[in-house]
């Protein structure tokens, strides 16, 4: 069953979350982790977006903005 569409609009928050495939680690070691967390600044930076919230997790990251950010992140 498909996903309905994202509904936009001016001011809208997005919950974006990334998770590993069966509950493996989404980060090989700290380095791919520090990776992570450079390509996430320089997102938010390239598309002039505001981060209001980032948890992060072994298993699973959170991303409370848009999801073309969490595509070009994971995409990197």
């Amino acid at each position: 069953m498909a996903r309905r569409p994202r509904v936009h609009f001016p001011g809208a928050l997005f919950h974006v979350i990334s998770r590993g495939n069966q509950r493996q680690r989404i980060y090989k070691d700290d380095e791919d982790h520090r990776r992570f967390e450079t390509l996430l600044g320089q997102a938010v930076k390239r598309h002039a977006l505001k981060l209001y919230a980032y948890g992060d997790g072994v298993r699973h990251d959170f991303l409370d903005n848009l999801s073309f950010v969490h595509s070009a992140i994971n995409s990197s």
